[in-house]
């Protein structure tokens, strides 16, 4: 689209200027800058795609024009969240055109991309979810349909703690969407409901948007702009690099061989064929080449994000994601009021929790064994940790580490060190040993699968700087 900064664009009761374009140029239209008696607003001008279209987006605006003053007040009792509805409608150049209330702060996707979300603690990203969901929420509670939820649409005020969300032409009654009047987008890459993007169904709906909305979610929660479906499957299939290979979770339909599996929740917990953390797990500390360590240590990113989030939030996700293409499944997302109830409980939980974003492992705190070591029946593989002083262990880059295994009865062990893999920390080991003068002076600890420690933590070790760490086997 050309670039109309500078240019003066006649309103009903005067004109403005576009000081300049804001942002990239999106897919429905361009953004410009500009300012009535010294206050920012916006002027977007929407791109032009069939005469019909055009038409009903100008019925649709008008109809949102009609109800700003309602919308409005009823938005500024809650003072949480805002829309960008339109003022005044406008055109240039022969194309569609609105003025609309300036949005304030950055788009969810560049505070996730830029750090920020990450530099947040849980809570925090609770309580944006939180404004989000209250916007959606009154939306959906007036039988409005949105269309077109991504991280693109919102913006979050870090210093106010205010979303708005913008780009709201598309906005109106559900039934509209529903019936093909008024369905002007099917949704963004893959915040597109599934059964949309692999048209089962044709338009848009209350349904996709729910979907779309813990797509939104779980993006906030894990800092991510990955796919809910982005696992082991697509990485290990399109290579490491591919971060962007499936934009929607339907896009490689026709890939019957992959598409059951890759259209698996990354975390699904009774299906593990797709799983994220299990790809990481395999991977992490393999490669050399910059942009594939990059993009592990994102994953692993993600994966340690994961597990922080509280179990009844962890439901949801299931319910919105497991067995996307089944029938079932449009009925069964969460609603906003679901979402509401679980958030808030969530955030009652981390109230009373005084480091509610640091993961530690919590040691067994009974007395020494004075005789023989407590080792419980172990899974293949599973890790427990021993602390002599009873505190609470924390482990770091560089720190000795001594693991010990008992396999036929017999006593052996390792040397190693902690390094650091991505932003995790992982035991590596250094050399063997074979020793069992020391095997009872230690006790069962908190079972776990690997020591991982969050970025920025650390290290806290026993007066006698010992760690042993024990491998069960069957």
């Amino acid at each position: 689209m050309k670039d109309y900064s500078g240019k003066i664009v006649k309103l009903t009761h005067g004109s403005i200027k576009l000081i300049k374009r804001v942002g990239q140029e999106g897919g429905q239209g361009t953004v410009y800058r500009t300012e009535i008696d010294g206050k920012p607003y916006g002027f977007k001008i929407l791109f032009s795609t069939d005469s019909l279209k055009d038409n009903q987006k100008r019925i649709n605006i008008n109809s949102l024009l009609k109800r700003k003053f309602e919308l409005d007040r009823r938005i500024a009792e809650d003072g949480r969240f805002a829309f960008t509805f339109p003022i005044e409608l406008a055109e240039i150049d022969g194309q569609l055109a609105y003025l609309m209330d300036w949005a304030s702060g950055k788009d969810i996707y560049t505070l996730i991309s830029d750090g920020t979300f990450d530099k947040l603690t849980l809570k925090e990203r609770l309580e944006v979810i939180v404004n989000i969901n209250e916007a959606f929420w009154f939306l959906s509670r007036d039988n409005l349909c949105y269309q077109d939820i991504n991280a693109e649409n919102i913006f979050y005020d870090v210093k106010t703690k205010k979303v708005t969300v913008i780009d709201t032409e598309n906005t109106t009654d559900a039934n509209l969407v529903e019936n093909g009047q008024a369905a002007f987008v099917t949704g963004k890459e893959f915040y597109m409901a599934p059964e949309v993007g692999a048209d089962i169904v044709k338009y848009a709906s209350k349904s996709s948007d729910y979907y779309a909305m813990a797509a939104l979610y779980y993006c906030i929660l894990t800092c991510s702009t990955n796919s809910p479906y982005h696992g082991k499957v697509l990485y290990e299939n399109y290579g490491l690099r591919c971060t962007d290979a499936m934009d929607a979770a339907c896009e490689n339909a026709e890939e019957d061989d992959l598409l059951e599996d890759f259209l698996t929740f990354a975390f699904d917990p009774k299906n593990k064929v797709n799983s994220l953390e299990s790809f990481y797990r395999e991977n992490c500390g393999k490669f050399k080449d910059e942009s594939n360590v990059r993009l592990i240590n994102h994953l692993g990113n993600i994966v340690n994000n994961w597990k922080k989030i509280p179990e009844n939030l962890k439901e949801l996700f299931y319910r919105a994601f497991s067995d996307p293409l089944n029938k079932d499944s449009y009925t069964r997302r969460p609603l906003p009021g679901t979402w509401a109830t679980q958030l808030n409980k969530a955030l009652g939980d981390c109230a009373q929790q005084k480091d509610n974003d640091k993961c530690v492992l919590n040691v067994d705190k009974s007395p020494k064994s004075q005789s023989k070591p407590q080792f419980a029946p172990a899974a293949q593989g599973a890790m427990y940790v021993f602390n002599p002083s009873g505190d609470r262990l924390y482990l770091t880059e560089g720190e000795t580490v001594i693991t010990q295994d008992f396999v036929d009865g017999k006593c052996k062990g390792e040397f190693g060190k902690v390094q650091k893999c991505g932003d995790d920390f992982v035991f590596v080991r250094t050399s063997i040993w074979g020793v069992d003068a020391i095997k009872n002076d230690r006790y069962l600890g908190t079972c776990i699968d690997k020591i991982v420690l969050e970025k920025g933590m650390r290290i806290c070790l026993s007066n006698n700087s010992k760690i042993y760490i024990s491998v069960g086997r069957e």
